[in-house]
């Protein structure tokens, strides 16, 4: 057979078609996309953002906890301690 005896056999090409994409994550309960797009506040403010605090809350917690060690600073130790042989 010659490749245009082949071709002739096939008959006409199919039109290609897409299949659709998978649906939103969460089913008919999902929020749209546009809904969730843009700037969104979290659920729990930062209290130097939070409105309802600016009176309430005490100084100690706007400020932060000093978490820096040794380790984190990357100094090394001193000579480790020495134990007893008992």
């Amino acid at each position: 057979m010659s490749d245009q005896d082949q071709e002739q056999d096939l008959g006409p090409r199919p039109e290609p078609e897409t299949e659709p994409g998978p649906g939103n994550p969460g089913g008919v309960d999902a929020v749209p996309e546009p809904a969730m797009a843009g700037d969104v506040e979290p659920h729990d403010l930062d209290p130097d953002h939070n409105p309802a605090v600016d009176e309430a809350l005490p100084e100690e917690m706007k400020t932060l906890e000093d978490t820096r060690t040794k380790a984190t600073e990357g100094e090394e130790d001193d000579e480790p301690e020495k134990e007893s042989p008992a």
